[in-house]
């Protein structure tokens, strides 16, 4: 069985525009727009980019892709990673804190999409679609309630 690497598509023009296709047809699903995306990435340990590793870097850079693809400011579209696990420092910023911080903000309406991910991955849809859904609406009760 041979082994083939994939070079990095985290700008090829056909990736970036089959993620705006999909997040574009998924908002339709929804009652109202969501006031801000979150472009969620597998988090690595930061201690992987202090050697070098690009992948932070590829994340930022896509999200930034997509921004322009769908014209939309900074402040509507935010990179966040997750899946983190151990005691050591992860890149940031951390979904699940993005998420309790635009609660806080009084935010109503979050859309999270994970381009990262090629094929659903039963880890990821747990963590996105259920516990990060539960911490979403956790926070907005208690922040609105306080």
């Amino acid at each position: 069985m041979a082994l083939s690497v994939v070079a990095p598509f985290y700008q090829n023009g056909l990736y970036v525009n089959a993620v705006c296709k999909q997040l574009v047809a998924s908002q339709h699903r929804f009652q109202a727009p969501p006031q801000i995306i979150i472009v969620s990435y597998h988090g690595i340990p930061l201690s992987y980019q202090t050697k070098g590793d690009p992948y932070g870097f590829q994340c930022k850079h896509t999200t930034a892709l997509i921004r322009k693809n769908l014209a939309l400011p900074v402040c509507n579209l935010l990179t966040t990673f997750q899946s983190r696990f151990g005691r050591q420092e992860w890149l940031k910023p951390y979904t699940e804190d993005t998420v309790i911080q635009l609660a806080k903000q009084g935010v109503k309406r979050i859309m999270v999409v994970a381009p990262g991910f090629m094929s659903d991955c039963l880890e990821t849809i747990e963590e996105l679609e259920h516990e990060l859904a539960r911490i979403f609406r956790y926070s907005f009760r208690m922040f609105q309630n306080s």
